[in-house]
């Protein structure tokens, strides 16, 4: 029997892999981030909302780091 499993897509080895020893929401309250696609009670949503605002705050995931790692990874592109 042969799978049909798509390759893996690796990632540039340009563009470091973001580390970071901050205490991260979603390391410390993993629990937030658990969605269901049938998750759409108010507790449900309220509990998406709070991690939508945590990730909004991380220096990995954040808008900060979204503008960074999309000039390094124009950076790549140019190289």
């Amino acid at each position: 029997m042969s799978r049909n499993t798509p390759p893996a897509v690796l990632a540039d080895p340009r563009i470091p892999f973001p580390h970071t020893e901050h205490r991260l929401v979603c390391r410390t309250n993993p629990h937030l981030f658990l969605h269901d696609t049938s998750d759409n009670s108010p507790d449900d949503l309220a509990r998406i909302d709070r991690a939508r605002t945590a990730c909004g705050t991380c220096p990995i995931a954040g808008p900060a780091a979204s503008n960074h790692n999309r000039e390094l990874l124009l950076l790549a592109q140019r190289t």
